[in-house]
């Protein structure tokens, strides 16, 4: 459900950053890897609460 939710932002933020410049494209792709990662992490290896 969580990576659901986080593909229909992803799809949202993407048409938004597509006028945008080459660069800026760039920088979307590390933050998309960056959330990706956080969400597989979490996802994978939730943290035990105490």
């Amino acid at each position: 459900m969580i990576i659901f939710g986080g593909s229909m932002i992803i799809n949202d933020q993407n048409q938004q950053s597509t006028p945008q410049r080459t660069n800026d494209l760039w920088q979307w792709t590390d933050i998309h890897t960056n959330i990706w990662t956080m969400i597989h992490v979490n996802g994978t290896k939730p943290e035990p609460r105490k």
